[in-house]
């Protein structure tokens, strides 16, 4: 698990908090609700499966986009963007444990 940790934080600047595991686990999940009302609105033509289609893939469709800017930051930033980028991480999980 530390290797894991590890990697996502040296190529991805991800951390495994709580925070970051229930936002994985809500994109996951609207996605594969969405997987299975687009299969049942290809498969039935029903016009009610699409709208549901729709609908379950609006929230991670808006998650992913909001988020990549994080990532993006990351990648194109140098050591001292990086140092501010883990600066406001730890900063972040520091308020949101004492809460």
């Amino acid at each position: 698990m530390e290797k894991i940790r590890r990697f996502l934080w040296k190529n991805l600047g991800i951390t495994l908090d709580r925070q970051t595991l229930l936002i994985t686990g809500i994109v996951v999940l609207s996605f594969t609700v969405a997987i299975v009302f687009g299969l049942l609105a290809n498969t039935t033509n029903n016009s009610l499966f699409r709208l549901l289609f729709l609908i379950t893939i609006i929230p991670g469709g808006i998650i992913v986009i909001g988020s990549s800017y994080r990532l993006i930051a990351w990648n194109l930033s140098d050591k001292e963007g990086r140092a501010e980028i883990e600066r406001e991480v730890a900063l972040g999980q520091l308020n949101s444990k004492e809460e």
